[in-house]
């Protein structure tokens, strides 16, 4: 990972094929179309078609025209989420020896 500004972290943390230049569908909202421009923290950035400036819009609100709808890919994170932390509640402390944080379904 090049660093957590990054779409490597985008694509690590959330599981998605998202790349720069790619064309997407904000899948929340008006479901307009446009161009990943760049990542912005857990963010991406995405320049809307007829837009002059870029948006921020959380990846997991983005169809990437992979055939995986995005409430299917949030199910999969919440549902690495939630194993991760019942591990964390099972180990009694609150820290397990394992305390990396779950991949993602990358569907």
């Amino acid at each position: 990972m090049s660093g957590r500004y990054s779409l490597d972290y985008v694509r690590e943390k959330y599981g998605v094929p998202v790349k720069r230049g790619q064309r997407v569908r904000v899948s929340k909202g008006r479901g307009a179309e446009g161009v990943v421009t760049s990542g912005d923290a857990q963010y991406v950035r995405v320049r809307l078609d007829g837009e002059k400036r870029s948006g921020r819009y959380h990846p997991l609100d983005l169809d990437y025209g992979d055939g995986v709808a995005p409430q299917d890919r949030l199910d999969a994170h919440n549902a690495a989420i939630d194993a991760w932390n019942a591990r964390l509640r099972a180990a009694g402390s609150g820290r397990s020896q394992d305390t990396t944080e779950p991949e993602a379904d990358r569907g």
